[in-house]
């Protein structure tokens, strides 16, 4: 159930994947998923340039405390970074700014039994949609779960004076097809169509104003 889940994640942000029953790491504590980040394209030669998985028997045994619940379960990776800066460097892709604005997504879960998947599903979409056109995003999808103004702290706590907006999506927002946002200067919130809210974010990102008009 695990693995699928993470599948199904894949499959929702378009990464592309290959399945290897086969795949070892050189650590013997990974368990339920294991995976690699492969360079294809570097000279027509392949090579992993991240890796990692998750573990749960670690926690269990540095801690005495049992991890079956999956409370003390984690994801760990490490990574080559002078192959990843060659390769970024490789492929263009511009070095964020420390003045440019964030957005976080917030999440709003139903708990009267409805399905709150897509909410999910379409909140991860929208980050990395965002992250592509160069928008900054905060998005702690371990915590969607929580309430919206847990969030809001959590996300103030850890941007401070650089988050700009609150991009919210919850039940309401899947119906109507509009997302709100949220200008976390002025207070100010208006409505914006899903489809349009990367382009209009990513318009103000590296002009004057962080005002989205």
């Amino acid at each position: 159930r695990r693995f699928e889940h993470v599948l199904r994640a894949l499959d929702a942000l378009g990464i592309a994947y290959e399945l290897n029953p086969r795949l070892v790491r050189g650590l013997d504590y990974y368990c339920h998923t294991a995976f690699e980040f492969v360079d294809t394209e570097h000279d027509g030669r392949q090579g992993t340039v991240l890796a990692g998985g998750r573990y749960d028997a670690l926690f269990a045994s540095l801690t005495g405390r049992d991890s079956d619940a999956g409370a003390q379960a984690g994801i760990g990776w490490a990574a080559g970074v002078d192959r990843l800066l060659l390769m970024r460097e490789r492929l263009g892709l511009v070095h964020e700014q420390d003045s440019e604005p964030w957005a976080a997504i917030v999440t709003i879960h139903s708990d009267d039994g409805k399905d709150n998947s897509e909410i999910d599903k379409v909140a991860m979409q929208l980050a990395a949609r965002l992250r592509r056109g160069g928008v900054r995003v905060h998005h702690d999808a371990a915590y969607a779960h929580i309430g919206m103004s847990k969030q809001m702290k959590r996300a103030n706590k850890q941007l401070g004076d650089t988050w700009r907006w609150a991009v919210i999506i919850g039940h309401d927002e899947l119906d109507t097809g509009q997302v709100k946002v949220k200008d976390m200067r002025d207070g100010s919130q208006r409505a914006v169509d899903l489809q349009d809210v990367v382009e209009r974010l990513v318009g103000v990102v590296g002009t004057a104003t962080t005002r989205l008009d």
